[in-house]
């Protein structure tokens, strides 16, 4: 396989480690969690580079709730500073954002915020999974779909 036919038309990215990684150089774990925020947004500009159709990023997991209240605080302001800077900006770029996932305890500012960009394909940021379970059922369907024509919407930076 060989040029467009080899390169992936999805791509699921897990953000894990951000707190050990903050820990690990004496920084606050909100650090890692913005240093690994900046990461993403990197690997979503080279995922339009390389053609990838979607996205999807998996940000906030049902099992994040138990962390520290000021750690989910600092996660939930975090969030919506980088949709209100961010998502203007990389839909100005033809990339689409949707936030996918359970919604419950997140504030109604917070959802407001994720509801902002129109709907339409393009990478996806997750919050409120639980861990593994929707990875295999995406990738069931994902395995059970004929393959489409459809091309992706970002244009490159």
């Amino acid at each position: 396989m060989s040029g467009e036919a080899a390169r992936a038309r999805y791509v699921a990215i897990i953000t894990d480690g951000n707190g050990r990684w903050a820990k690990s150089r004496g920084l606050p774990v909100l650090a890692g969690h913005e240093a690994g925020a900046d990461v993403v947004k990197a690997r979503l500009r080279d995922a339009v580079d390389l053609g990838v159709r979607e996205l999807t990023v998996y940000s906030f997991s049902t099992e994040n709730w138990g962390r520290p209240k000021s750690e989910v605080d600092g996660l939930m302001a975090m969030f919506a500073a980088r949709i209100d800077r961010e998502t203007p900006e990389l839909h100005d770029e033809g990339v689409r954002m949707r936030f996918i996932g359970r919604r419950e305890g997140l504030s109604e500012e917070l959802t407001r915020r994720m509801d902002w960009p129109p709907p339409g394909p393009g990478p996806r940021r997750s919050c409120g999974s639980s861990g593994t379970r929707p990875i295999r059922t995406a990738a069931s369907r994902l395995a059970s779909r004929p393959p489409r024509s459809a091309r992706f919407t970002c244009r490159p930076s």
